[in-house]
Parts: structure tokens; sequence; C-alpha cells
């Protein structure tokens, strides 16, 4: 969702460098190609350290980074969220219009997406984020999540991840 609201500069930036490290160019970046990437660029990443990282971006389980996956874990939040763009975010996930984030909520929000969460992993994403320890994310616990007031970027592809400089 997030990604839909980046300016067409800043993703015509990071499809450049997708493409740079998507070598055999089909549309996935392959543990091979990162661990390339990883090691031309004379970063001190273990094999393991690789896997992590693929694991932590691929949403899909596939052991591949597709390019959404990328735009994700690259979008450098500091510069491009604000107030409106989170609301417009949590307004996706408020299904129902409450002004607060449930269980069925996300639920219903991430297949919408296409995505099925467990319900398992949907009760662990309330409690992570339920700081008020009511069931439900309000809009200011939903902020937190993103750290809007000090957001750092710190992204697997950031601004000195492997991707840096590519």
């Amino acid at each position: 969702m997030l990604v839909k609201m980046a300016s067409s500069k800043e993703v015509d930036e990071l499809r450049q460098t997708f493409e740079a490290i998507d070598k055999d160019g089909t549309g996935m970046i392959l543990e091979k190609e990162l661990h390339d990437v990883i090691r031309q660029k004379k970063l001190n990443m273990s094999d393991n350290e690789i896997k992590d990282l693929i694991s932590e971006v691929d949403y899909a389980g596939n052991g591949k980074i597709n390019y959404s996956e990328f735009l994700s874990a690259t979008i450098d939040l500091h510069s491009f969220l604000d107030e409106q763009k989170l609301l417009a975010v949590f307004n996706q996930f408020d299904t129902d219009k409450s002004g607060k984030i449930t269980e069925e909520n996300i639920y219903f929000a991430m297949q919408k997406l296409g995505m099925e969460v467990p319900k398992e992993d949907i009760k662990m994403i309330i409690a992570k984020h339920d700081l008020m320890h009511d069931g439900v994310i309000s809009f200011h616990e939903f902020k937190q999540i993103f750290q809007v007031d000090g957001v750092k970027g710190d992204h697997p592809f950031g601004p000195d991840g492997p991707a840096a400089g590519y």
C-alpha cells in the first residue's frame, strides 16, 4: 500500500537497482544474485545472514525477492511517510471504519491484497502493537509501528544495505 503512494522518481530509481541485481532478468532476486552483489560490494555477511535477509523480505515465502517485496523493503520511510499517508494506510486496514484495527480487519484487508495470513499471526500482530492492551490498534498505536516521529529508515536494502550505491 505504501509503495503505491511513492513518487515515480523514487520508484524508478529502485526499479533500476532491482534490475541491476536481477542479473538473469526473471523478475526475482535469487539468493545467488543477492550473494553476488553482497560480495561485489565487499559487505561482511554470512550465507545464513543472506538467507535471513531474504526470508525477512520474502512475503510470498518462495525463497526469492520479487519486485513488490523489494520495493516494500527499500522505500525510504523517513522521507516518504507523513500523517496523511499513514492515515490512508490505516483506513485500508480499518475495514469497518470503526477508527480501530481489529483482528478481523487485518484478516479482511490482507484478503483484499490477495494474502492469506494465519489467524495466529494476526493475533501476534495485534499483541505486539496493541500498546493500550485493549485488543485493537488505534491510529496512535499504528503510527508507533512506523515510528513516524523518528523514522530510522532501517531496511535490508536501505541506504546502507546491500544495494547501496548500486
